[in-house]
């Protein structure tokens, strides 16, 4: 049996009840296509296999990957690939209803690769995840609360996330030093920011965070953007916002209409405004 890699941020589950517990959350039917992402020694996978309809394994272990392929190489509906998340060919994917995704991330990449699958709400309905509780934490924070920050507003473009339930350390092995937490993450079919503004707002976003505990007139004056108080009060004004609020009472649509009205005022005094370019990838 294949050891856990450090480098790869591999614990695998190994409480049958948790096991089933993550898969319930999801609500898996006989008519579903189900992602499973790292399934490492198959405890999901080997109950996604009798409740999807088909099920698309993913797994970058070199080790893992050959045993799990023969394990379930019986059947049809399974089909166990050998890749990275981080970079898997998505639009590969069957054509279809929705996919659903089950995972138990790693550690160390989990927060790209949820982001990366919330981004594309034409292909995915729900993602049910399991981070380490403080990522869990952070990207499921509503504005208000001392964990929102970028990743909770990114999250909530794509998507509608709930806080599911706690997994103990003592469901994997090898055993973590943090306890887990299982979020849901219903997909938005179309994020709350258009596509081609998406690498503004995320720039007004990590402006207006720049200094957590500083007023949006401070940060925004004092980040990248090194918009002169004046400009900022405008923008503000514009959005309907007080500048002296904090970034991490404002709502996704907040910061939308803010990036919109510091574009605006940038183009009113004769600057070029924050790039709006379609990401790529």
């Amino acid at each position: 049996m294949a050891r856990a890699k450090r480098s790869l941020g591999q614990n695998f589950l190994v409480d049958p009840g948790v096991a089933r517990r993550i898969v319930d959350a999801a609500s898996i039917a006989p008519s579903d296509s189900v992602l499973e992402i790292g399934p490492g020694r198959g405890a999901l996978t080997e109950i996604l296999c009798h409740r999807a309809g088909r099920l698309l394994a993913i797994e970058k272990d070199d080790e893992l990957f050959p045993a799990l392929a023969a394990r379930f190489a019986g059947d049809p509906k399974v089909t166990v690939v050998h890749g990275d998340a981080l970079d898997y060919d998505l639009d590969g994917l069957l054509p279809g209803a929705p996919w659903k995704v089950i995972a138990n991330l790693p550690y160390n990449v989990a927060t790209p690769i949820a982001l990366r699958l919330m981004a594309r709400g034409d292909l995915f309905s729900d993602l049910v995840l399991m981070f380490q509780r403080e990522v869990a934490a952070r990207l499921a924070a509503a504005p208000g609360g001392g964990e929102y920050g970028i990743p909770s507003v990114i999250a909530r473009v794509y998507s509608e996330p709930y806080l599911l339930f706690s997994v103990q350390p003592g469901s994997f092995r090898p055993v973590p030093k943090v306890v887990s937490t299982v979020v849901r993450f219903r997909v938005r079919r179309e994020p709350l920011v258009p596509a081609e503004e998406i690498p503004a707002f995320e720039r007004v976003v990590r402006c207006s965070f720049h200094g957590r505990r500083k007023t949006l007139l401070n940060s925004l004056a004092t980040s990248e953007l090194a918009l002169d108080p004046g400009r900022v009060r405008s923008a503000c004004a514009r959005a309907g916002i007080d500048p002296g609020r904090r970034a991490e009472t404002l709502a996704v649509l907040e910061f939308l209409a803010l990036e919109r009205a510091i574009g605006e005022v940038a183009g009113a005094e004769g600057d070029a405004p924050v790039r709006r370019a379609r990401p790529g990838g």
